[in-house]
């Protein structure tokens, strides 16, 4: 397939497209849709939420102090609940870390 695909402009093409073909072009935009087209033909795209949720937990980490949990909620598109179950996590995970380091310290 040719990386141009400036000929699509030319014609009507919506009706043919798969069904996550058209979910790109609803959610991202016919552009993108062609971007993709023209730059990973042929490419099963699979996209996992887990980088994202670990770039939210590293947000939350970043971001967090006291009292301001509804307000990363709502820049996150998450619950309260998680922001504050990722701090608990984090502050568990950096006190086992600390206590880890003194064990092997210890001399």
């Amino acid at each position: 397939m040719s990386n141009n695909l400036e000929w699509l402009d030319r014609i009507e093409f919506e009706d043919l497209l798969t069904s996550d073909m058209k979910l790109i072009a609803e959610r991202c935009g016919i552009d993108v849709l062609k971007s993709l087209l023209a730059n990973l033909p042929k490419l099963h795209i699979y996209m996992s939420e887990r980088p994202l949720v670990e770039a939210q937990k590293r947000y939350i980490d970043r971001f967090y102090r006291q009292g301001n949990a509804k307000e990363i909620a709502a820049n996150l598109g998450v619950s309260e609940r998680f922001v504050y179950q990722v701090h608990r996590e984090l502050i568990r995970r950096r006190h086992q870390l600390k206590k880890e380091k003194n064990l092997f310290n210890q001399e």
